[in-house]
């Protein structure tokens, strides 16, 4: 059995090391699994850009990797050694309001979000590490001849079906997604499979070409008849739900002009830093909106995003820009923060 894990750190502004310890003794409740890849989220990029000064260095950073479980405590029962697995870390899973699928006002929050550094003085999950070791509660397994890489997109699925059911999708409604980056294009599909009628927005060619591709109906923003569309393909009256998921002021201007009377409005994304919402109450009031936040996700989402990526309900190869070895880390983050990308997997294996 391997005795130290390597891991990606990020240390300082838009510098990123390859640094190592050893790995700790697997507890009763605990798997240990050897990480074969780990994709690059906004929120890991927009730190090692400098963007989020609130999160502290040095950051083990990595949440959205996959890898094979090689060994598991005494009393693990829903993880078997060589079993495929994803770690998704939200929330105690024990308190009173993860117990009620609240996971974001969890009691006892993790390290990183304490802003206690572990043992040997790093913060963070080590998710972009060779080896990792987590809770059994948090581990789940997915569909074998599912490339790691694309597991890897648990969480951020994950999150996304939260936030649908958050903006209570129907069949049949007509849903626009704001911004067709990575976020987008999930939200996007995940928005089919709850059956809604989805058309997706973006100013750059690269990522309508890309949700095209995907079946999904595109509008371009950068068009001067980019209002007229949406009358066109809601027959005027707008779309019952929008999901903004770019973080951007532009794209919450557009928002108020797409949704429809007694539409919902879902704010998906964050901006660092924070975009501009100049909201007039009374529209608010007059119209019947409903303004909806969403971060996060409990149990029932991973395990339900963990069923649609292995079944490949929704497809996310287009999804990854490129693939580099965890040497190559610095690059690797220079590749994910260069605007217009999709994500970047860390290949760890």
């Amino acid at each position: 059995m391997q005795e130290r894990t390597r891991f990606g750190v990020i240390v300082s502004d838009r510098v990123a090391e390859v640094h190592e310890h050893d790995i700790q003794t697997v507890g009763y409740n605990e798997v240990l699994i050897e990480n074969k890849s780990c994709n690059l989220c906004t929120t890991d990029y927009q730190q090692w850009l400098g963007l989020r000064p609130h999160q502290p260095t040095p950051m083990a950073f990595g949440h959205e990797n996959a890898g094979v479980a090689i060994e598991v405590g005494d009393e693990v029962e829903n993880v078997k050694v060589g079993d495929h697995v994803v770690l998704v870390p939200r929330g105690c899973m024990e308190c009173p309001a993860c117990r009620q699928g609240r996971n974001a006002h969890c009691t006892s929050p993790p390290r990183l979000l304490r802003g206690i550094a572990d043992s040997y003085g790093y913060f963070g999950g080590y998710g972009c590490a060779t080896y990792q070791i987590g809770k059994s509660k948090h581990v789940f397994t997915v569909a074998k001849d599912l490339e790691f890489e694309y597991a890897g997109f648990a969480e951020p699925v994950a999150t996304v079906v939260y936030g649908m059911k958050k903006l209570r999708v129907n069949p049949g409604e007509k849903l626009l997604v704001i911004g067709a980056g990575t976020m987008g294009i999930l939200n996007a599909q995940a928005a089919r499979c709850f059956g809604a009628d989805v058309s997706i927005s973006d100013i750059s060619e690269k990522k309508l070409k890309t949700a095209k591709g995907l079946g999904i109906d595109i509008l371009n923003a950068g068009d001067p008849d980019y209002f007229d569309q949406i009358k066109d393909t809601t027959d005027g009256a707008g779309f019952n739900a929008v999901v903004i998921a770019v973080g951007a002021t532009q794209a919450y201007s557009d928002a108020f002009q797409a949704v429809a009377l007694e539409g919902r409005l879902l704010i998906f994304a964050a901006g660092y830093p924070p975009p501009e919402w100049n909201i007039d109450p009374n529209i608010v009031h007059y119209k019947l909106w409903e303004v909806i936040g969403t971060y996060g996700c409990g149990p029932s989402e991973i395990q339900t995003a963990v069923d649609l990526l292995s079944k490949r309900a929704i497809d996310v190869s287009p999804l990854v820009e490129d693939r580099m070895p965890l040497e190559d880390i610095q690059l690797a983050f220079e590749k994910a923060s260069t605007p217009n990308n999709f994500r970047v997997s860390v290949m760890i294996g």
